[in-house]
């Protein structure tokens, strides 16, 4: 998997509030809070500089097999 484009080119990654993690909005480890905590839409980029996980959980190819679609920036 390629890791999300760092040229100014992004798209956006739904996440909770709380952790900001794309792995727990998929299922795949969730967080305490996720039950409770709020979702929002993330620049992908945004996520890369967080550091909070590998980016191959929010790479556009995971986004399209999880959640059938990817939602680009208009920059």
């Amino acid at each position: 998997m390629t890791a999300p484009a760092r040229d100014g080119r992004s798209y956006y990654v739904t996440v909770y509030k709380e952790c900001r993690r794309a792995s727990c909005w998929h299922g795949m480890f969730m967080c305490e809070r996720y039950q409770t905590a709020g979702v929002v839409d993330v620049l992908a980029s945004d996520l890369v500089k967080e550091n909070r996980e590998h980016p191959s959980y929010f790479t556009r190819e995971e986004l399209m097999r999880v959640c059938g679609t990817v939602q680009e920036a208009n920059r």
